[in-house]
């Protein structure tokens, strides 16, 4: 009787640890996680605001992939692509890849530039072993990622004939939502809205 007595006892014990136990771990893994998303935060631009549309889009200085000189971008007068991306991203290859074939479809329309935010070699050992002809210009020191409030890569952005964001977008979306888009902003030239 007196082990029937000693687990009634400790019964209760056993179940109030069960039940706080949850609430010990989602505590637990609240502070160990709040550092790493104020880090986060920080590393993205906590908050920065991505040009949108109806926005004037920033003319930038970048630098050439394939010397030390610099160029300037200047809109007006033709449509513009911009696509934001990065050599080590895999998303970002695959984008500038379709960006590429997009450019050759209607690159008689419309301006192409992409804008790589790795250094020059990775840059351009990528342009290389893709075989991509886009005009392609490096953002040294991603000024121009903070320009345009830049924090997701890819990210992509069209310019009207004077200067306006029209649309803009983050992430992959690939070739057909991409020419899709094109042929609305080609055929149309409406203002895109998100």
């Amino acid at each position: 009787m007196s082990a029937s007595h000693s687990i009634e006892n400790q019964s209760p014990r056993v179940s109030r640890s069960v039940r706080t136990a949850p609430a010990e771990i989602v505590r637990a893994l609240a502070l160990l996680l709040l550092p790493t998303l104020l880090v986060i935060g920080l590393f993205r631009g906590g908050g920065s605001h991505m040009l949108a549309p109806g926005d004037t889009a920033a003319n930038l200085q970048l630098s050439a992939v394939d010397s030390a000189g610099t160029e300037g971008t200047m809109f007006g007068g033709k449509l513009t692509a911009i696509l934001f991306f990065s050599a080590e991203c895999p998303h970002c290859v695959r984008e500038i890849v379709t960006f590429d074939r997009l450019s050759n479809r209607f690159g008689g329309t419309i301006s192409f530039l992409a804008i790589s935010s790795s250094n020059r070699s990775r840059t351009a050992n990528l342009l290389r072993e893709k075989q991509i002809a886009v005009h392609t210009a490096l953002d040294s020191g991603d000024g121009g990622k903070r320009i345009y409030g830049v924090d997701v890569l890819p990210a992509f952005f069209l310019i009207g004939k004077d200067g306006t964001v029209l649309y803009r977008d983050s992430g992959e979306r690939g070739y057909i939502v991409r020419e899709r888009l094109f042929k609305r902003f080609t055929d149309e030239q409406t203002t895109f809205l998100e």
